[in-house]
């Protein structure tokens, strides 16, 4: 969840507070779920934004380039795979590994009656479109970043649910 405690001008301090976190329940087994979270072409189109997605090389796992939609914008980011652990944890980042716009994991955790899987966004020091708008409209910064912390909490929550339904469907 999105949380910011004082009103600051300083726009990255308050990126700093762009952390999001949602869980949801698959009613599947934790290997079944790991190979479509970690399957980037096949989670692709399964969240509002992200529309496609296409492994950097033939070493699958070491980065992709990530399409995204919202609008009428469209815009490619690439990403670099920061953390593999089968069946367990799967994490990238968003632009330069070491200096990314935002970093994103999955935690998965079984269950008596499937998997629970973790959800996680944090804003990086890098430049986004988020950090940009801010930085244009610093009286209404706190309002973006608030906005746009809602809508990916929102989007990751759907995402989520589609990937629990795509598993169901045997997709």
């Amino acid at each position: 969840m999105f949380h910011m405690t004082e009103a600051s001008n300083d726009i990255p301090e308050l990126l700093s507070f762009m952390k999001i976190e949602v869980s949801h329940h698959f009613d599947a087994p934790i290997e079944a779920v790991w190979d479509l979270l970690s399957d980037v072409e096949r989670m692709a189109g399964l969240g509002p934004e992200h529309v496609e997605a296409s492994w950097a090389d033939r070493r699958r796992g070491v980065g992709l380039m990530g399409k995204n939609e919202r609008g009428e914008m469209e815009w490619e980011v690439p990403c670099h795979i920061t953390d593999c652990v089968p069946p367990r944890r799967f994490a990238w980042t968003v632009l330069e590994p070491d200096n990314p716009s935002s970093r994103w994991s999955y935690d998965l955790t079984s269950d008596a009656n499937g998997t629970i899987v973790v959800q996680r966004f944090e804003h990086g020091p890098n430049y986004s479109f988020t950090r940009i708008w801010a930085e244009e409209h610093p009286d209404e910064a706190e309002t973006i970043i608030r906005e746009r912390s809602e809508m990916l909490q929102s989007d990751m929550k759907t995402t989520l649910v589609n990937a629990a339904r795509r598993l169901r469907s045997g997709e």
